[in-house]
């Protein structure tokens, strides 16, 4: 089964769902498993003043915005027991997976860090307009790609921006622009500490 192309791949929330062999049951909870969710906005949302335990498993992720959203406590289950092309988790936030990084850094606060894995294809300026850390996962950096040419001496045509008065903290990750036009990969206009950073 393949849910793709929607603004929700699976909604669950107040009883009304659809998608992948999603099972209501009073005692054991909703169980979603196998199958694929991709190109959504949203691939997996639950409402946990609705739904309680929640099993996902072996369902695989794909150019969603957000992989997943709903319950802190629901996220190391969902994480660990599926497969994603791309992850952002906010530590300081812990109910959302983002696939798409501009998605991810826009929804963050500033002073948050993401904890990001996997392959992330960004279209586009990813612009740091506030104090952030991105981070890779130790033992497998994350990698960041683009879908577009940068061309241009310009901030504004720089692939990551960092604002002035900002700081941005970017390790363990890869800036993969092969196959682009890439004049300025990372443009610090703030205070910016880079480590762990293969351009």
């Amino acid at each position: 089964n393949t849910l793709s192309g929607l603004q929700r791949g699976i909604s669950l929330s107040d009883q009304y769902y659809s998608g992948i062999n999603a099972n209501f049951g009073a005692d054991n909870g909703v169980t979603v498993t196998g199958g694929s969710i991709s190109g959504n906005d949203v691939g997996l949302f639950t409402n946990d003043a609705y739904v309680t335990g929640l099993n996902v498993s072996g369902v695989g992720f794909a150019g969603n915005n957000i992989q997943f959203e709903g319950s802190s406590s629901d996220l190391p289950g969902v994480l660990a027991n599926n497969t994603f092309d791309a992850t952002a988790v906010d530590t300081n936030i812990g109910d959302t997976i983002f696939g798409d990084l501009q998605t991810a850094v826009g929804a963050a606060s500033a002073n948050d860090t993401l904890d990001v894995a996997g392959t992330f294809v960004t279209n586009g300026q990813v612009d740091i307009n506030k104090n952030l850390t991105i981070a890779g996962l130790s033992g497998a950096r994350a990698t960041i790609t683009s879908s577009t040419d940068q061309i241009g001496g310009n901030a504004a045509n720089a692939w990551i921006l960092v604002d002035p008065n900002v700081t941005f903290n970017l390790s363990n990750v890869v800036i993969d622009g092969s196959g682009h036009a890439i004049y300025q990969a990372l443009r610090n206009e703030g205070n910016s500490t880079i480590d762990n950073v293969d351009f």
